[in-house]
């Protein structure tokens, strides 16, 4: 499916078209939101009941200790009260906020899957899927893969799988979207054009070819950004650690504290420094506006389909195109700004 040039990706593979939704997605949608609020309301309460619970408990127990044994049950009270305290504030209620924040995320999906209704049909092979590894589990776990092709359906704005082909997915799965610019058709033209070039590492089918403005577009909203959230927390983390720091240097902070301040804001800085360097290459890429064809040999087995033809950006040495299909990466890349048709 194409839109100005743009193609529309879930899970690696191409959306072909929409689908009407069925009175009985209607229900199973209804039904759908109206469990993942319960299972909120739930999660939330589930916290404060397992303290209120605790504290029931508390002042029953002592009351019967006391009764009973009287000043000897001090130590053993004293004792199972601070387990009881901190089961509850280090199991229990960590678990209810975790179940409470998943609940709360799958019932936001629901309701935007029901409220747009927009849900389209996928078909590939299942080869050219492009999900994380528990995210396969699932769909692998869901017994509905039949052959070497796919079928799914799924809801645009959340990515929601509601259909394996043809059948309801009955786990909760959520898909990655990616939109690409098409292919210019002059790409094809180029990489029938390849010529041997010697390298340090042998003798390749070499070309190049430059990015549509559509392309260059693309990959310019796909260099990560730091972002203003990021930045802050990363700022105040090194803040922090310097504070310690100087705190050890004037001998009054505490060693222990201060190795890991620093240790976790070198760990940010690396992060930071990273995003920084791929957004730099990416955006060197750009201005290059052109990538290698490279035509694999049959035994390359480093790419999916060993001798197909392979478009290189040359700074990041990312893969744009194998064999005219945009790259994996792509297909599920996030960008923070539409792309602008050709």
């Amino acid at each position: 499916m194409s839109d100005s040039g743009n193609r529309l990706w879930f899970a690696g593979l191409e959306v072909t078209g929409p689908v009407e939704l069925t009175n009985r997605d209607e229900v199973r949608l209804r039904r759908l939101v109206r469990s993942r609020r319960t299972l909120v309301g739930a999660a939330f309460l589930g916290g404060p009941t397992a303290v209120a619970v605790l504290g029931l408990a508390i002042a029953v127990s002592a009351r019967a200790l006391r009764r009973d044994l009287g000043d000897t049950a001090e130590a053993a009270f004293s004792a199972a009260l601070v387990v009881g305290v901190l089961f509850t504030l280090f199991a229990v209620v960590p678990v209810s906020l975790l179940v409470a924040r998943d609940a709360w995320r799958q019932y936001r999906v629901a309701v935007r899957a029901r409220r747009a209704g927009s849900l389209y049909r996928c078909r590939g092979a299942i080869a050219d899927i492009v999900v994380d590894r528990k995210t396969w589990e699932r769909i692998v776990d869901s017994g509905l893969l039949r052959g070497a092709e796919i079928e799914i359906d799924v809801f645009d704005d959340s990515g929601l799988l509601w259909r394996i082909n043809g059948v309801e997915a009955d786990r909760w799965i959520e898909l990655p979207r990616g939109i690409t610019t098409s292919t210019p058709e002059y790409a094809a033209i180029a990489s029938r054009w390849t010529r041997p070039v010697e390298t340090p590492t042998g003798v390749i089918d070499f070309n190049r070819r430059g990015l549509s403005d559509s392309e260059v577009a693309e990959l310019r909203g796909s260099a990560p950004n730091v972002g203003t959230l990021r930045g802050t927390l990363i700022a105040a983390v090194n803040l922090l650690a310097l504070a310690n720091a100087a705190d050890v240097l004037r001998g009054d902070g505490a060693a222990l504290q201060t190795i890991l301040a620093i240790v976790i804001a070198v760990w940010a800085d690396v992060e930071l420094a990273s995003l920084v360097n791929m957004r730099r290459r990416i955006d060197a890429d750009a201005h290059e506006g052109w990538v290698a064809i490279v035509r694999s040999a049959a035994q390359d087995h480093d790419i999916p389909r060993p001798g197909a033809i392979v478009e290189y950006l040359p700074k990041t040495g990312l893969e744009w195109t194998i064999d005219g299909l945009p790259a994996p990466w792509r297909r599920i890349a996030t960008r923070r700004a539409a792309v602008s048709g050709s």
